[in-house]
């Protein structure tokens, strides 16, 4: 085979190079055009030989218009007409054994009687990773029918009796070899824009319709279960997905070590932990039922988006309408944002919020953002509400006005900042102008109600603030003070400490909590149902109480303290002398700092924030001299992805740690992980005696859904029994002989049951 000239010097201005091999830029009239690549640097698409899109056309092929020349040359620098596919090859096939499979069939043509056979020389071949085909490029065009017959002509199996099948590269795509795109074909000629301007119309035309009921069975899949029957399913769940986990994780692990006695030779396998030798392992307790059923979020975050609305008959034929909204997004972001108004667990005045948003974007010119082409301006909103102070926080997160990401080339998607200050001014006007209406709604009658009279939304408080007792009276008003705008320009979401601009009013909102009043920033993290986390700290309390008869000494670490509500409500309980509290976020540690002087904790002595990964600060801070001697509880409040490793060991690690409260918003996914490492026999990874869970009370703080809290208890051990249950009993007896004359009668037959 003749090897061609290389292109003239004029071509190298047109190349530039790519992952996969060289893109030709569009020619004037007077240059020179290439339409295909060379042999050494193929054009591929790498997701199968089902795709083209990247291949030029056919009818610039093969041709070189050398116009500086004065003549024409033709120049065969497409290698496409020579290249094949071959399926149902073993997808693991490893790159040796792809060697000697290319080199059998060499070898068998070779030996074919045909002369066209014999003469077949295969150029190169190239199979991706874990796919179950090949490309093959042989050295002339005249060779590719004799090696279809060498192929196709025998019964050629894989491993698993799949016979292999071998096409021309172009023949394999036009027949639909492998399922085409989604699209059609004819969208492949079309430009970037054009591609995401019919995303557009397609998205345009998929918003489905969907029922209120639909919506809350998505949202609020309990909303048609009496209460009662939700607290039942909710603590089976546990049983099943959290309790019996811990322990099947726990065992595993001394399987894992006994094993590895057994291969040593030289160790002595650990024994099994009584606790788990026991039928009940971890004992759940009944679910503590919230005081608030229906309305008891205090934040929500809706989207911006589209819905249809059904037109008025008579007008426009009773077709539907597609208009810009706020709400959820409970089915993708591909479908029509629902209205919060149906679902029971949103109180009104976010209902209300939502509301304004809607009638705001019916003259905005700055549409939605678009999350799958990453167009528009209006992202999402997060509302934060006081039912007990009737103040409400409002952040709006949006796209630079100049354009998003996905933004045209064209500039068609920009708008001035100018435009957007304006509106801007607008919404922070028609969202302060006045109380926040509260819009009618047409909600179900829960079995939730009829189990409660009627009075499920409001349950009776003793709080002494005037806002509450007019909230109990139903004739609170709501106001919008504090407005935040966050310009955010990326794919998916902003964190915690991403900037915000203060528009209006106050930077924070006050919230009430038990004997506390907390300020909350944008950015601090904090339950989002008040009165189910009076519940949920209460329960916190009572389990740090349990472990000295002296709380003045007790240090409570507060480990993902978030606005320190946990740290700061068990020293106003007085179960705690010092707090320690740790916190990634920047803007809720300086919250907690702001709450404890609030409440009367100035002394750095005694409550200390600070704001960094609790990995970093932990095991630093227990090394301290004013900690060492000290009784001291962990209570960890984490996220939902559980505690970091490092965390972990540095709470195994210090023996001083008598008692960990672990406060899980994840039960069935990162308290099951963490519990298995923090309970554990001890390793090099993972030192220190282990912890054993001592009790488990389930805490219902989001009614009408699957979620429910835990509160898990875990004590240090020593030989068997906890670490606190020794210490305590001396210290009692000591103090007047009996062992539970200091201990309350149902915490100390809590903790005599729990540790046997």
């Amino acid at each position: 085979m003749s090897t061609p000239p290389p292109p003239p010097s004029s071509l190298l201005s047109t190349m530039s190079t790519a992952s996969n091999g060289i893109n030709i830029e569009a020619p004037s009239s007077d240059s020179v055009v290439v339409a295909a690549a060379t042999d050494e640097l193929t054009t591929e698409d790498a997701t199968g030989p089902e795709s083209n899109e990247s291949e030029p056309p056919k009818a610039d092929i093969d041709t070189i218009h050398a116009s500086k020349m004065g003549r024409q040359s033709v120049v065969s620098l497409d290698n496409t007409p020579r290249k094949l596919v071959i399926h149902n090859v073993d997808k693991y096939i490893r790159p040796k054994q792809l060697e000697k499979l290319v080199a059998s069939w060499i070898a068998e043509a070779e030996a074919s009687p045909d002369a066209a056979i014999q003469g077949i020389k295969i150029d190169k071949t190239k199979k991706p990773q874990n796919k179950g085909w090949m490309h093959l490029w042989v050295e002339e065009e005249s060779m590719v029918q004799p090696f279809l017959c060498l192929i196709n002509d025998t019964n050629r199996v894989n491993k698993y009796g799949k016979t292999l099948v071998a096409k021309r590269h172009l023949d394999d795509q036009d027949t639909g070899g492998r399922e085409r795109s989604k699209r059609s074909r004819d969208d492949e000629s079309l430009s970037n824009d054009a591609k995401k301007t019919k995303v557009d119309e397609d998205d345009d035309c998929t918003g489905k319709p969907r029922t209120v009921d639909e919506i809350r069975d998505k949202l609020t899949p309990y909303w048609r279960k009496s209460y009662s029957d939700q607290l039942t399913k909710k603590k089976v769940e546990l049983i099943k997905r959290s309790a019996i986990q811990i322990v099947k994780g726990v065992k595993a692990r001394f399987r894992t070590l006994e094993k590895e006695a057994r291969r040593s030779k030289r160790k002595q396998p650990p024994e099994l932990y009584e606790w788990l030798k026991g039928k009940k392992g971890i004992n759940i307790e009944d679910v503590l039922p919230s005081p608030q059923v229906v309305g008891y979020r205090n934040k929500s975050e809706f989207t911006f988006g589209h819905r249809n609305i059904k037109g008025v008959e008579g007008k426009d034929g009773g077709t539907s309408t597609r208009v810009p909204s706020v709400g959820f997004l409970p089915f993708g972001w591909k479908s029509d944002v629902a209205s919060p108004h149906c679902l029971q667990n949103i109180p009104s005045e976010m209902c209300g919020i939502a509301d304004v948003f809607n009638a705001f974007l019916i003259d905005c010119p700055l549409p939605p953002y678009q999350a799958g082409i990453h167009r528009g301006v209006w992202r999402t909103i997060t509302i934060r509400s006081s039912a007990r102070t009737g103040q409400i926080m409002i952040i709006v997160v949006h796209a630079p006005p100049e354009g998003a990401a996905g933004a045209r080339e064209c500039g068609s998607d920009a708008y001035s900042r100018e435009v957007f200050e304006k509106e801007r001014d607008r919404l922070v006007k028609m969202l302060t102008e006045g109380c926040i209406p509260m819009p009618p709604r047409d909600l179900p009658e829960s079995p939730a109600d009829s189990e409660t009279g009627g009075n499920a939304e409001v349950v009776k408080d003793e709080k002494v603030t005037p806002a509450l007792n007019a909230e109990e009276e139903g004739t609170i008003s709501f106001k919008v003070t504090s407005i935040y705008f966050q310009e955010f320009d990326g794919l998916s979401h902003p964190t915690a400490n991403h900037p915000v601009q203060h528009v209006y009013g106050k930077k924070h909102i006050e919230e009430v909590l038990g004997k506390n009043t907390f300020e909350i920033s944008p950015g601090s993290f904090f339950q989002v149902t008040t009165r189910g986390a009076e519940v949920l700290y209460e329960e916190v309390a009572d389990r740090v109480r349990e472990v000295s008869i002296n709380p003045a000494e007790t240090l409570l670490l507060d480990v993902c303290c978030g606005t320190g509500t946990i740290g700061l409500h068990c020293m106003k309980e007085g179960v705690a002398g010092r707090v320690l509290g740790i916190d990634i976020s920047e803007p809720a540690v300086e919250d907690a700092k702001a709450n404890a002087i609030r409440n009367g904790f100035s002394d750095e002595a005694v409550t200390r924030f600070v704001a960094s990964r609790a990995e970093h600060v932990l095991a630093e801070e227990l090394q301290k001299d004013v900690v060492r001697g000290k009784p001291i509880v962990a209570v960890v409040d984490p996220a939902r992805d559980g505690l970091h490793a490092d965390v972990i060991r540095a709470l195994r690690h210090n023996n001083e740690i008598q008692r960990l409260i672990y406060v899980s918003c994840n039960p069935t996914g990162s308290l099951v992980k963490d519990a298995g490492l923090l309970c554990a026999p001890p390793t090099k990874k993972y030192k220190g005696l282990p912890f054993k869970p001592t009790s488990a009370q389930p805490v219902d703080m989001f009614p009408l859904t699957p979620h429910c809290e835990l509160v898990m208890t875990f004590d240090r051990m020593a030989g068997d029994a906890p670490v606190h249950e020794k210490m305590e009993s001396e210290e009692t007896i000591k103090a007047d002989g009996d062992p539970n004359a200091d201990i309350p009668g149902e915490a100390a037959s809590s903790v005599e049951v729990n540790c046997k």
